[in-house]
């Protein structure tokens, strides 16, 4: 298991010119690394990174996710990011 001290999410929406979206991650009692600061206000194919930092290095996690439209204009809730936990 990795000794992980610190987590960071990015998104971004490739191809649109728009601001990267980059989240800090906090540790919870359960081991777990949570990102919950906050709804993404825009729907589309989004590019994730995960930057998680030990004592000798930062290791780098990238996907595409689907953020998928909301009705009603309140967002989509970034979805809890669980790092370096035991099953």
């Amino acid at each position: 298991m990795l000794d992980v001290k610190e987590a960071t999410l990015t998104l971004n929406l490739p191809g649109t010119g728009a601001a990267q979206l980059v989240r800090k991650a906090s540790k919870g009692q359960d081991g777990h690394w949570d990102v919950d600061d906050g709804p993404i206000a825009s729907s589309g194919r989004r590019h994730m990174r995960i930057d998680a930092k030990t004592p000798f290095q930062t290791i780098s996690l990238e996907d595409e996710i689907d953020v998928p439209s909301q009705q009603g204009g309140g967002g989509f809730p970034i979805p809890v990011i669980q790092i370096g936990a035991d099953p």
